[in-house]
């Protein structure tokens, strides 16, 4: 990692949380043909054999559920743009308000006044949305100056190989073979991957062009049936459909949430189930608005 650093130019321009993910990654790699100066915060124990290198980049390993140690926050003092992509996984789902809380907290306090951030959230950060990876999206979102912050709005990714809420969906359908058939089917808004990081380059290059809020998702929302139906058809596998009440199913997972919150995929599933479209209209024609007043 001393070698990565060693590479790196003074005075980032950006600053990245998270830059060892994928995302993070493929973002780094847009940037490096403008000739953007990164700071790529990465964590202590990620593998680094694979990141993103050029003379426009470095890497810094840090622990952000810590505060910065000074000389680690002296790094970041010149960073005009902040790109939070780091998001805490907690053990107990209901603790990832106050984690990520803290994780923002820490990298904000190292960074000048005034900088602007560019924070990646997801269609279910609405007020009431019941899954715990939503409220605590909306609440950080909450947390940031309205007027120097760009929050992406990312839609279900569908990608190959599949990730995060997608894979959870596409692991419990296939594994458990069944067509599911939700009464009433729940809608998803669904993004295709070259869409967040479109949504995330246009709002690093042209962040004061940005809106407030810049949706990453397909506008007409799919059915959860149907794309239940897709991916058992793209992996083969054929079922008779198996009519289950939606308001069931939430049920029993925010039953096993509370029972066993070590375990992950009862939120994710419920962050699934959950997404309201129009809650989400709503929460941006509210907030749009209350921007747009002098």
């Amino acid at each position: 990692m001393d070698k990565i650093e060693k590479q790196a130019p003074a005075g980032p321009a950006v600053v990245i949380t998270g830059a060892h993910s994928g995302i993070g990654q493929q973002l780094i790699e847009r940037l490096a043909g403008s000739s953007t100066k990164v700071l790529g915060l990465v964590t202590p124990w990620c593998n680094t054999g694979g990141l993103v290198l050029s003379e426009q980049v470095e890497y810094l390993p840090c622990d952000l559920r810590e505060p910065l140690p000074p000389a680690m926050a002296e790094r970041c003092r010149n960073g005009r743009i902040l790109v939070h992509l780091a998001w805490a996984r907690p053990k107990s789902t209901f603790d990832a308000i106050p984690d990520n809380v803290k994780i923002f907290n820490h990298i904000r306090a190292a960074l000048p006044d005034g900088v602007k951030t560019v924070y990646m959230s997801s269609v279910c950060a609405t007020p009431a949305n019941p899954a715990n990876y939503g409220q605590a999206k909306y609440h950080l979102g909450q947390q940031m100056d309205p007027a120097n912050t760009v929050e992406i709005i990312a839609g279900l990714l569908r990608s190959e190989p599949a990730i995060g809420p997608y894979l959870a969906l596409q692991d419990f359908v296939c594994k458990l073979h069944a067509r599911f058939m939700f009464l009433p089917s729940p809608l998803a808004l669904v993004a295709r991957p070259e869409q967040v990081m479109d949504a995330l380059v246009n709002a690093v290059l042209n962040f004061d062009a940005c809106p407030r809020i810049l949706p990453a998702y397909d506008p007409e929302p799919v059915r959860l049936n149907d794309l239940i139906a897709n991916i058992l058809a793209e992996k083969g596998i054929t079922g008779i459909p198996l009519p289950v009440p939606t308001g069931l199913v939430l049920g029993l997972l925010y039953l096993a949430r509370r029972l066993v919150p070590g375990v992950p995929i009862s939120d994710r599933l419920i962050t699934l189930l959950t997404v309201s479209p129009s809650e989400l209209a709503a929460r941006i024609e509210a907030e749009t608005k209350t921007d747009s007043i002098p």
